[in-house]
């Protein structure tokens, strides 16, 4: 089995990190590859309310179901584990 990982830091935008998902991993990734994306807690307002652009991003990708989405940690750095599914898989 071969593992490829590729680092993509992003301006951690919304706009940039929405971007990267639909063009970069779309279009790049291969069926039954992974991608993390982090950063999925920190940004919080007063409220603590979670206001990280990233989060926003994720919760779409879990929305729209291209994904499968395999982790969340809720540790320091939360990353957040996708997987491009394979046709009929």
């Amino acid at each position: 089995m071969l593992l490829v990982l590729r680092e993509r830091q992003t301006d951690h935008t919304y706009e940039g990190c929405q971007r990267d998902v639909q063009q970069y991993v779309a279009q790049n990734l291969r069926h039954g590859g992974y991608f993390v994306i982090h950063d999925y807690f920190g940004w919080f307002g007063a409220g603590k309310e979670n206001n990280s652009p990233i989060k926003k991003v994720i919760d779409e990708v879990v929305s729209t179901c291209n994904f499968q989405h395999v982790l969340i940690d809720t540790g320091y750095q939360s990353f957040v584990i996708f997987r491009k599914p394979v046709p009929n898989d």
